[in-house]
């Protein structure tokens, strides 16, 4: 769709469900962010 921007998606909670969704929105061409209150968890989802 000529002008159409990137579909978007933010991830409360990267660890097994929320990161494989971030996984598969990805593959799709989706731009997702994620966020995590374990702070490590989210550095290895990057």
């Amino acid at each position: 769709m000529p002008g159409a921007s990137q579909p978007r998606a933010n991830v409360v909670g990267v660890g097994l469900i929320g990161g494989s969704i971030a996984l598969a929105l990805r593959a799709q061409g989706w731009h997702v962010s994620g966020v995590d209150h374990d702070e490590a968890r989210t550095d290895r989802a990057r």
